[in-house]
Formats: C-alpha cells, structure tokens, sequence
C-alpha cells in the first residue's frame, strides 16, 4: 500500500529536471487546438525514482497520517485494483509505469459550451517505451469485453496513410477510438482527434507555446487551462464591487498553468501567460516592473511562525480594484469620518505615500507562558509637509482608542488604559489591563525605521529591527514563510487555553483528536515558502516545502 501512497505524492509533485527538450512536447504538438485542459506526465519512471531517493518517503511512511494513509479503505480498493490488473492483464504498478507511462503521457479535454452543449472531446496520448507490451494488454482488453457482452466489435479504419480502431460499445453508448503506432498511443472519445494525430500537423499551438514559455514541458505533472473556459460564467452579473476590473485582468491572461517538483523539498508553481499590451495599466505597469524583496524579510525576527511580507503600490491597487465611482464614494466616507480628524485625503495624501512595503509576522513570545506576539509593519513616509502621514496614522490612533475604549471599560472594573513608553528613540504607545489581555498581550503602535507599526504587545515593536536577511532564490521575491517547527512547540504550550477557546464557541466533541489531526500534518514538514517571479509574458508563484532538518 506504500507504493499508492508514493504514487498520489509523485503525480502531484513530481517533476523532471532536464533542461533539455522532452518527449511530452512532441505529443503537446499533436493536441487540436480547440482543447481547453491539458495534463502532461513526463518520465515518470525517472521522477518516481527521484521521490523514492527523498527524505519525503521516510517521513511520511513514518508519521501518524502515513500510518492513517496505509490503513485507509482508498488505498485498500487500489490494492484491490493492482490484484484485478495482475489477475485479467498480468500487470501490475511497475510494469505499467515503467514500461507503458514511463516516457510522456497528455491528456486533453474540451468540455461542452454554451455554443457547443453537449459535445465532449478527450484524448488521451503515450509515448510508450515497450509498444510491443501495450499492443498485448490491448489484445486482452479487447477480448475480455467483447466475451462480456461490453463491446460489440472492434475495427481497423485507416486514414491518412495510417490505421486506427474503433470499438463499438453496446446499449447505444458513443464509440471509442484508439492508435497504436510505433510508440505512439492515442485514445479518443471522438474520431476527430484521432484523425489530427494521424494527420502529423505538429503545429505550435497556443499550449505548446504556453508549456515551452513557461518549462512546463519539462514537468512530470503539468497542468494547463485555458481561460475562455471560465469567461461565460465570469461575466453574469455580480454585486461584488471589484468584478468588473477583475473581468478585465481575467480577459488579457491567456494560459493558466500549475506544475510541481519533488526532490529534497516539494514544489508547486502557478504561472499566469499574457501579453502585457492586453492587460489595464496597473496590471502591465506591475507586470513589466522588475520584482524588489521587500525590506521587511530583513527586520522581522528570524524565528518567526509566519511572515508575510511585500512590495505592493497601495494608491495603484486602489486604482486597479475599484471604478472611479467607488473611488469617490470611498475618498467620500473617509472625509467624514477618519479624514476629519486627521486633515488629510485619502486618494491625494494618504495612499500615494503608504507602503510599498507591507508585511506581518507573528512569533514566540520571550517568555514561553505568554502568547504568540504579532507587529503589522506598513511603510509610511513623512510628508506631505506640515501634515506628514505616519504622524497621522499615531495621531489619529491615540485620539480614536480612548472613544473606543469608554464603553469596554464601562464593564471593567480596573479600566483598559493608553500609556506610552521609551524604546530608545521610539516613542511606544500600548493598552494595559491584565485581567482583560491574553498573557503578554498589550496592544501597540508606534512609528520606527520608517514604518508605521501595530503589533500585540511592546515586545513586538522592540523585536522589530535589523536582522540578517533570508538569502533569495534565483530571480524570485519571498511573499510568505510558515514554520511547522516553531508553532508546534507553542501549540504544546498554549493546547489547554486553545481547548477551552474552542469549547467555548464550538462543540467540545472532538477537539482533542482535530488538535491532533493537526500536529501530525505539522510533523511532516520542517517550513514552507511562498515566493514570486515574472518573465516578460508570464508571472509565477512557487510554493516550497522543507521537510524537517535531519537530527544529528
């Protein structure tokens, strides 16, 4: 059963690492270009030999959802079907891997349109590196469902020089075609396909092009979408305020692609094509600028639970998100109700001078009793002149928490209050009440190193600072880190309070063994790592995870 459990790893992480071209791109030639879903497998011989040489193997055979895995009823009817393949095939999971799938699979589908309801064209091609064995399991196949009543023939049809088959099925179900030529193996619904393989138009079509831009060519499992697909549902009406500057993003992205890696660490990335040209102007503008790493990777603390952080344009992403008649019902409100106390315009003074660096990371506290400390770090510059916007944001926070705080302390006994603290040169503002607080929990602000701060506590301001910086990967800018290793010891820690939590706004059944669900996913892995990365018609996002250090 360890080997079905290795199999639903691999087809979902695995890939090849070559850099030259691969056998998958030949067949990507042969698919019409009508199709609207492509998967292709690469060398799955190769990359499932690479899985079984990484320390995920060991890992996850080991752990308590490993051990769950092996005895779950999925991998016993898979089992069941290994036995069934052996008993009427003589084949069994290596034979079918290594000596039918081993060198490139793609399987395309167009589904049914609003222009087109009903009609569903797949196919299914192989580049198979033993034909003479396909050939055989086909035989077999063919014979055992015609002796079952399931198909009523079988019949060669040529075309274009060449031959393929067409099984008629009984109780009026739609025929079935399929080739085997050389090494060549193609299974279609429809005869159409079929026929555009035999043809030999090995065009460059909008997917080979997209998996060639992109090396998607080169993965063991890629997946590629078409985006017309989703366009008709997209554009029925829709209450929410962004959709129609969504729609318009949607229509200039050509290709969605996702493929993966499996190695020392697993690796999964989303890439989106386009042409520039055809994408709003806040979108290309973003699409072409070189990518930065944000300062903050190197001022939050480095034993962090979960950092978040990027450059992002505030004023552009209002511009992108929201139609000009939004932005004024917006620019509006604030000068009603914040932009009143301040004196400042949210689309003139406040956006164009916030940011581009925003980010948020939560940590262990330096003392192991107390709860996990957070800081919010949001770049803010010190103009316009006379009004500067990070003083604001502190003005305004201090006249707005006492208004905020009379009814919470009508209730209290010893009442919530604002103080202030010296952290060196910064000037710390917090709320104090211990009863009323978490441990270790005293809400701050403050302005340092140029960023207007909100963090859980003045421990999170004073961890703020410069540390050394994460290195970067290749040409990619780190979006987020999540540490399995550092949350389960505070998990351990803090398991009773979170309980009691839970309990309290849920059904107590079952907590214990949901919290123990949890550690055993967190045990499988050490971190994980969310970066991004653009090249002139495509912009991708890759996700890493690190399996957990080996002891020494």
């Amino acid at each position: 059963m360890r080997r079905f459990a290795a199999l639903l790893s691999c087809m979902i992480f695995a890939t090849s690492v070559s850099a030259q071209p691969t056998p998958v791109r030949d067949l990507l030639g042969m698919v019409p270009g009508e199709m609207g879903v492509v998967i292709a497998v690469s060398d799955l011989k190769a990359s499932w030999q690479r899985y079984e040489q990484s320390p995920w193997v060991t890992i996850l055979n080991e752990s308590i959802l490993g051990l769950k895995l092996q005895q779950s009823p999925e991998l016993a009817r898979l089992k069941k079907l290994e036995g069934e393949l052996k008993k009427h095939l003589d084949l069994d999971w290596p034979t079918l891997r290594d000596e039918i799938l081993g060198q490139a699979v793609v399987l395309a589908y167009r589904p049914a349109s609003p222009e087109n309801v009903g009609v569903e064209q797949g196919l299914f091609l192989v580049r198979v590196p033993n034909p003479k064995l396909l050939a055989t399991v086909l035989e077999r196949v063919n014979d055992l469902q015609i002796k079952a009543g399931e198909v009523k023939s079988v019949q060669p049809v040529k075309h274009s020089g060449g031959t393929y088959h067409k099984r008629t099925l009984v109780k009026d179900q739609e025929p079935q075609f399929y080739l085997l030529e050389d090494d060549l193996f193609a299974f279609s619904n429809k005869e159409a396909p079929l026929q555009h393989v035999l043809n030999r138009k090995q065009t460059k079509s909008l997917v080979r092009e997209h998996f060639e831009k992109t090396g998607a060519d080169r993965a063991a499992v890629a997946l590629w979408v078409n985006p017309r697909l989703l366009d008709h549902d997209l554009e029925k009406p829709s209450k929410l305020p962004w959709m129609q500057n969504f729609l318009a993003i949607w229509k200039g992205v050509d290709g969605v692609l996702l493929t993966g890696n499996v190695d020392k660490q697993l690796e999964v990335r989303l890439t989106l094509v386009a042409q520039p040209a055809n994408l709003p102007e806040p979108i290309r503008v973003r699409f072409l600028k070189p990518l930065v790493r944000s300062e903050l990777w190197s001022k939050f603390p480095a034993d962090s639970i979960l950092t978040v952080a990027w450059k992002a344009s505030l004023e552009r992403t209002f511009e992108t998100w929201f139609t000009a008649t939004q932005r004024q019902e917006m620019d509006q409100s604030w000068k009603q109700s914040l932009g009143a106390l301040v004196g400042l315009e949210l689309g003139r003074d406040i956006l164009p001078n916030l940011g581009p660096d925003v980010g948020l990371a939560v940590f262990p506290a330096e003392k192991t009793e107390n709860m996990p400390q957070a800081v919010f770090a949001l770049a803010a510059a010190s103009l316009p002149a006379g009004t500067p916007v990070d003083q604001a944001l502190v003005d305004g926070l201090r006249m707005v928490a006492p208004l905020g705080l009379l009814e919470v302390n009508r209730k209290l006994k010893d009442p919530i209050r604002l103080k202030s603290m010296q952290q060196g040169a910064v000037k710390v503002h917090f709320l104090e009440q211990d009863a009323f607080f978490p441990a270790g929990t005293q809400p701050a602000f403050a302005l340092k190193d140029g960023y207007f701060l909100l963090a859980t506590s003045p421990e999170g301001i004073a961890r703020f600072g410069v540390r050394k910086a994460t290195p970067a990967v290749g040409d990619e800018a780190p979006l987020l880190r999540f540490s399995a290793q550092e949350l389960l010891p505070v998990l351990k820690q803090h398991r009773a309070a979170l309980v009691g939590f839970l309990a309290s706004r849920t059904n107590s059944a079952g907590i214990d063994a949901s919290l123990d669900n949890v550690n055993a996913v967190l045990d499988l892995f050490g971190h994980l790592e969310l970066s991004e990365s653009q090249r002139p018609e495509h912009f991708s996002w890759t996700l890493r995870i690190h399996p957990v250090p080996a002891k020494k």
